[in-house]
C-alpha cells in the first residue's frame, strides 16, 4: 500500500468535493499542504489506535491460552490422581 499516493488522492477529492465553498485568501500550495498534512495526522492517529487494539487483542489472546492450559494442566492432574 502506498500511503503518500492514497493521501494524495484524498487530499484532491476533498478540495474537489468542497469546490464550491472554497475560499482560498493565500496560497494554493499551503492550502494543499495543509490538507495533506492534516489527513497525514489523521492517518497516524488511526493507525496507532489500530496497533494499540491489536496489541491489546494479542494479550488477551495470551492471557487465555495460558488459561485454558492451566485449566488442561488442573484438570489432568486431577485424572491421574484418582
Amino acid at each position: 500500500m502506498d500511503i503518500s499516493k492514497d493521501l494524495a488522492q484524498h487530499v484532491f477529492i476533498k478540495i474537489w468535493k468542497k469546490r464550491n465553498l472554497l475560499s482560498i485568501d493565500y496560497s494554493v500550495k499551503k492550502y494543499i499542504f495543509k490538507i495533506g498534512y492534516n489527513l497525514y495526522i489523521d492517518f497516524q492517529r488511526q493507525k496507532t489506535k489500530e496497533l494499540l487494539l491489536l496489541e491489546q487483542l494479542k494479550h488477551e489472546a495470551i492471557e487465555e491460552m495460558i488459561d485454558f492450559n492451566d485449566d488442561y494442566l488442573d484438570q489432568k492432574n486431577k485424572s491421574t490422581h484418582e
